[in-house]
């Protein structure tokens, strides 16, 4: 590399000769990156206006269906007996109904108290029992599914059983509270029961602490429990059942056999039960120590049939009876017209009932009817069009700028060079004119712009004539007005005329907007036709243009040089060209600095040749 030097010989500033001769040769490579900052301004307009056309495209998706228009709202005069919802089919009426029962479920359950109670120690602790801190002084008991880790205060001497009883005991209540879990004696054991209703006692279940023998000191073993442990291996609980100790084998649940073994567990039996086919949960109440099976379903079809397989004795185990059980039908009049339903869950010409209680009192027999009420909700489709006029007045406004935007020429993008010089307010000034009318008069812009216009004065033929166009309706586009260019082409809303033709013909209202037409399709995309409401045809339109944006300019995620868009690839393209440029420049830059060194040192030289000859003279 050329060594740069300051003149020594020659006294010129080399390095400012140098720049002035580099700022001639920069100047095609300036002339590309304002093209490369013009073309990044100009990807960045056409973005912004794909997010607004974006915004609208989302709203005008809702719209176009009239599902999605809820022109309905609902009321029931006793919302704890009866409520309602609708669809888009429900007329605007009064109903009433009265509720004689329910639909219920097939229920089966065991009788209560399946387990054998009890929680014993069985470690002899007639002799005491030492306790070491962090070596046999912790376990973990579970009431009521809250689990506590209990740890005992160690000891010098051993603990004699008495007093390890009253320390485990006050270790209980300031983990539970007082009177939640007793500890007692039976013999020289220790042992567990909870406080309670006799009958709806809670399960206590004891659990070991890794590395701690804790639990196996007191003489109890990790799971053991006061009741049946559905978390427990079989195995461990064959013979915690009232009823008869339980054998391996199978059973069946409306017909569906479910198989268990001595590794399952009662959980993993549940599981296997709700998960099958036998439409059927079963569950376990551990307070009152009760199993039931209650069909998924509700209504006369529903039922529970059970029995043991050809093997195990899992049903009388649990001590369930085989007999099979079935739902019941709800019992409705509507309108006066009585029928038998399955569910309290139904449908009848767009009202979908949810029958909660009956409507007949329990103690005085007297039967109340419920009215529900349907009614026109106005205003949330008046709000739904204002909606749209405002999202296509911001989308049109933004179009309109973009279109009819001045365009300043000789105010190319400024150079580093230029900003240098410059105060920030001049070059923000100055930049404004560089950025404005970079999509002036645009193809894409043009015809969306056009498209839509025509949309808002056509006619949608499918739907009545009395409102087959906005203008019907009370949307109106508003008029050129110099001293407001980009209002162009927005709309306004009169409410008032909205309201009244809600009143009048709601389907047409929705309609307008709404209706479909698949009949003229151009490569693949529906093109609007005069029976195609006006949403959908927007909606259509708009795709097409947002296409058209992206492959012009990509989306607001898009890498600015993305080759697969116009613009893009023009800036890659450019990204090129610079970095070629620059290598060139670097060279030319090194020869001219070489020519200056080699001035330099003829210079010097000549002026030593100068010296020496003046010596002789």
């Amino acid at each position: 590399m050329v060594t740069r030097i300051q003149g020594t010989n020659s006294g010129l500033d080399i390095d400012s000769l140098v720049a002035s001769l580099m700022k001639a040769e920069k100047a095609p490579e300036n002339v590309m990156l304002q093209k490369k900052q013009t073309l990044s301004w100009k990807m960045d307009s056409y973005r912004e206006v794909n997010t607004k056309l974006s915004s609208f495209r989302d709203l005008l998706s809702g719209m176009r269906y009239s599902s999605n228009w809820g022109q309905t709202k609902v009321s029931s005069s006793d919302p704890t007996k009866v409520s309602i919802t609708t669809d888009s089919t429900a007329s605007n009426i009064a109903h009433t109904i009265s509720v004689t029962s329910l639909a219920k479920g097939a229920i089966k359950s065991s009788s209560p108290g399946v387990s054998k109670e009890g929680l014993s120690g069985s470690a002899d602790l007639s002799g005491g029992s030492t306790i070491t801190s962090g070596s046999n002084d912790s376990f973990n008991v579970t009431l009521n599914g809250v689990t506590k880790n209990i740890v005992l205060t160690a000891s010098p001497s051993a603990y004699s059983l008495a007093s390890l009883q009253t320390e485990v005991q006050a270790k209980l209540d300031q983990s539970f509270g007082a009177n939640q879990i007793s500890v007692s004696t039976n013999g020289n054991f220790l042992q567990l029961t909870p406080n309670g209703t006799a009958g709806y006692l809670p399960q206590i279940v004891l659990g070991a602490v890794s590395g701690n023998n804790g639990l196996s000191n007191l003489g109890f073993s990790d799971k053991q429990s006061y009741k049946i442990n559905i978390n427990d291996q079989l195995s461990n609980v064959v013979n915690q059942f009232v009823t008869t100790p339980l054998t391996y084998g199978d059973f069946t649940v409306n017909g569906q056999d479910i198989t268990y073994s001595a590794t399952d567990t009662i959980s993993s039996i549940m599981g296997k039960v709700n998960n099958s086919a036998a439409g059927v949960n079963m569950t376990y109440d551990s307070v009152t120590d009760k199993f039931s099976f209650v069909s998924k379903g509700t209504g006369a079809t529903a039922q529970v049939s059970l029995a043991n397989g050809s093997s195990g004795n899992f049903i009388t185990a649990i001590n369930v009876d085989t007999t099979p059980v079935v739902g019941t039908d709800a019992n409705v009049t509507i309108d006066g017209i009585t029928s038998s339903r399955s569910s309290n869950n139904f449908t009848v010409s767009g009202v979908t009932y949810n029958l909660i209680a009956s409507t007949i009192d329990p103690i005085t027999a007297t039967n109340t009817p419920v009215t529900v009420t349907v009614t026109q909700d106005t205003d949330s489709m008046v709000n739904k069009i204002k909606d749209f006029v405002s999202q296509y007045n911001d989308m049109v406004g933004l179009v309109s700028q973009k279109l009819n935007e001045a365009k300043y020429n000789g105010f190319p993008p400024l150079t580093a060079d230029q900003k240098t010089s410059m105060k920030d307010a001049d070059i923000t000034a100055w930049e404004t004119k560089s950025k404005s009318g970079l999509l002036k008069n645009d193809d894409i812009l043009a015809n969306i712009s056009s498209s839509l216009r025509s949309m808002l004065s056509s006619k949608v033929q499918s739907v009545s004539s009395s409102f087959n166009t906005l203008n019907a309706i009370g949307i109106t586009t508003n008029q050129y007005n110099s001293s407001a260019p980009n209002d162009a082409g927005k709309i306004t809303l009169d409410e008032n005329k909205l309201r009244t033709a809600l009143a009048q013909d709601p389907s047409s209202v929705i309609g307008l907007f709404t209706n479909q037409d698949t009949s003229v399709i151009v490569k693949g995309v529906q093109q609007p036709t005069s029976n195609q409401g006006i949403a959908q045809g927007m909606f259509n339109r708009i795709n097409i243009t947002l296409t058209r944006l992206l492959n012009r300019a990509g989306g607001v995620n898009s890498i600015a040089n993305d080759a697969g868009t116009d613009i893009g690839l023009q800036l890659r393209n450019l990204d090129t060209k610079i970095s070629d440029f620059d290598g060139k420049l670097s060279k030319k830059e090194e020869y001219y600095y070489k020519q200056f060194s080699m001035m330099d040192t003829a210079i010097g030289n000549s002026n030593a040749q100068i010296a020496a000859l003046a010596k002789l003279g």
